[in-house]
């Protein structure tokens, strides 16, 4: 997957037994951002996260089982980006060197 971005997917708006009468453009943020965890000094790290950086309310009107049409508001992404965010540890009290000595262990590359 590229950087991050507004990804786009064509499909309905669905909400309590309605439904768009045609697939709208759905968008939402998605993509690689760059992160960082360094074993040799405990306690740096840098990871980002996609998230939205602009967005609008958007209106649908939405026709139903029943017959009525209902206007149905929705948040429609127009711009992402990387942002900071913090980083969850993963193995947690293990070491790069005990993760390499474990696997060796396995007869694992």
């Amino acid at each position: 997957m590229k950087g991050c971005q507004v990804q786009t997917v064509l499909d309905y708006i669905n909400h309590n037994d309605c439904q768009s009468e045609k697939r709208m453009d759905l968008t939402f943020c998605g993509g690689d951002c760059a992160s960082f965890s360094r074993y040799t000094e405990p306690g740096l790290s840098s990871c980002t996260c996609c998230q939205v950086t602009r967005a609008s309310n958007r209106t649908v009107n939405l026709s139903c089982i029943n017959g009525d049409v209902v206007a149905y508001a929705y948040i429609h992404v127009e711009e992402c980006a990387c942002s900071r965010t913090n980083c969850h540890k993963a193995g947690v009290g293990h070491t790069l060197i005990e993760d390499s000595q474990r696997k060796r262990s396995l007869g694992l590359p």
